[in-house]
């Protein structure tokens, strides 16, 4: 699903930049607002998956992975801290995608907002 999304996103930017052009060829501003609606949802869009697999990830490494790797000893006693640090990390690779999908969001309203 994230790729489908992500290709969605990018064609979110291409819709938001090409819609001034078309507003102007056409003269007409629903073409436009049309489009920029259509690019702005797709942009949301990716935010909320996002924001829906974050819990997922985090309750996938610590309630199951970590577990997981404790009663099969893969880990070590002394290795459990890095490597919840490591779970840890992966699971913030979401939150900082969330992040850069409101931050991009952010930024395009801006860009419209000044036309």
């Amino acid at each position: 699903m994230i790729p489908i999304v992500n290709r969605v996103a990018r064609m979110s930017a291409i819709i938001i930049s090409l819609s001034p052009v078309i507003g102007i060829i056409t003269r007409h501003p629903m073409p436009f607002s049309l489009l920029l609606f259509l690019g702005l949802s797709g942009f949301i869009a990716r935010m909320l998956i996002h924001a829906v697999t974050l819990p997922i990830e985090f309750d996938a490494s610590f309630s199951k992975a970590l577990p997981l790797l404790r009663e099969g000893k893969y880990i070590s006693q002394s290795n459990e801290k890095a490597v919840s640090q490591i779970l840890k990390a992966a699971s913030l690779t979401y939150v900082s995608a969330a992040l850069a999908d409101i931050l991009n969001l952010g930024r395009w309203i801006v860009i419209l907002s000044r036309r």
